[in-house]
């Protein structure tokens, strides 16, 4: 009996901790769960609307005819009075800069003529940082957060490539801002993860044609509480509000580091992608004094944060190879030079690591039983033995009194019976 309790209260220890097995397998799916895509801009006004505007920043160039030699693709027309942004460096970096960033952030002044995107699909816009300047991205599949919307999906039949993204870049409407330097991004992620194309994706440049194929590298499928894994649901949910439940640890950490700071500094200064310009982090000297007294109250608010995140429920990871080829930038009805950005993806087996329960309940049921069971055998043996005890004492009983009556019988028919001396 002691050893099933001990035995008993063993599994229910390991039952209670929800552990979980894993199976990795590689598997193909003629259903492609696909990335998402983003394109920054690090200005999204062009440089004649931008001289247009702010003509004591722009001028004509020392020697027109060495820049049309060397930039023939803003002098296909009449280049006599053309103007570019001041290249000083105090302007470059200064005015201009600053002039250009706040277009940035107003969507009258995007410029039509920037990118062409074939097909017509939702994007979402948000903002990056990277070394001191914003960028305005374009994302395509991006669910930082739960809603009622699904993620992208595509059937492709094994090793088949597929079309899924492209889009025409008029690199020219914006190089002359920090001539040299790349203006655009791409980045390809995980429709969970905020990423910063600027920082870790790919510049892209004119003269160049992109052909990038993506696959399908690992998917992932965690349990939510109460098991170890502890994951969050991160699948389309249409009682879900916007911006309040992200869909992968890494956005939940950038919403305590974005609260954080909003107590500290009324601004954002935690996410990787900013959905509100407004909310950009410009801390001041002021701010910075007001808070002093409250940072220890902030700081525990802020780990308290941490510790509750959780990792989204499914995770995908994806690999890629960009191929950029020399390429003549051509025209395309009405608009300028075209950088042409194509990307393909491909259908290959890929792994699946899933997580599931070690002890479901039919396995406590089962334990259960045997446990009955064998309990159950071991009182009926028990109750045999007690019962052949019992009924041996009985049947002893009943011969010691039988023998005791016996007894009694010839001792009072000694005591009773004539002696012989008397008769005589």
């Amino acid at each position: 009996m002691i050893f099933l309790i001990i035995q008993s209260l063993e599994f229910y220890g390991i039952y209670s901790e929800y552990s979980t097995n894993i199976i990795e397998k590689s598997i193909f799916m003629k259903e492609v769960k696909l990335p998402a895509v983003t394109m920054c801009f690090k200005n999204t006004i062009s440089t004649e609307q931008f001289c247009e505007l702010h003509e004591e920043d722009c001028e004509s160039p020392n020697n027109l005819e060495d820049f049309c030699w060397n930039h023939p693709i803003f002098c296909e027309e009449d280049a006599s009075n053309l103007k570019i942004p001041k290249t000083e460096f105090d302007h470059l970096f200064g005015n201009i800069s600053r002039k250009a960033q706040e277009y940035l952030f107003d969507d009258s002044f995007n410029d039509p003529k920037l990118y062409l995107t074939i097909g017509e699909f939702p994007e979402t816009t948000t903002f990056v940082k990277a070394d001191g300047l914003f960028y305005k991205c374009y994302s395509r599949n991006l669910h930082l957060f739960q809603s009622g919307s699904k993620l992208e999906t595509m059937e492709i039949e094994l090793n088949a490539l597929e079309l899924y993204f492209s889009r025409l870049v008029a690199l020219s409407r914006i190089e002359l801002f920090d001539m040299g330097n790349p203006q655009v991004f791409l980045g390809i992620h995980s429709p969970f993860i905020p990423f910063n194309p600027v920082l870790d994706g790919h510049a892209i440049r004119t003269g160049y044609y992109y052909t990038i194929e993506v696959e399908l590298e690992r998917e992932e499928n965690l349990l939510p509480p109460p098991y170890l894994t502890n994951c969050q649901d991160n699948g389309p949910s249409n009682d879900a509000e916007n911006f309040t439940n992200p869909n992968s640890y890494q956005m939940c950490l950038g919403m305590c580091e974005s609260e954080s700071s909003e107590a500290s500094y009324d601004c954002n200064g935690g996410w990787t992608m900013i959905f509100l310009s407004r909310k950009f982090c410009i801390p001041s000297i002021e701010k910075v004094n007001t808070i002093l007294n409250r940072e220890l109250e902030i700081e525990e608010r802020t780990v308290n944060c941490f510790q509750n995140c959780k990792p989204g429920c499914l995770k995908l990871h994806y690999k890629y190879q960009v191929k950029e080829s020399e390429f003549v930038p051509f025209k395309v009805e009405n608009m300028v030079e075209q950088t042409p950005i194509d990307i393909l993806v491909r259908n290959k087996n890929f792994t699946l690591k899933r997580h599931s329960p070690a002890y479901g309940s039919a396995a406590m049921f089962s334990h259960i039983g045997v446990l009955l069971g064998y309990f159950l055998g071991i009182s009926v043996f028990t109750l045999l033995l007690i019962f052949k005890k019992r009924l041996r004492m009985v049947i002893n009983w009943k011969k010691r009194s039988k023998k005791n009556k016996t007894q009694k019988l010839n001792q009072m028919n000694q005591t009773h019976s004539p002696n012989s001396e008397d008769l005589a």
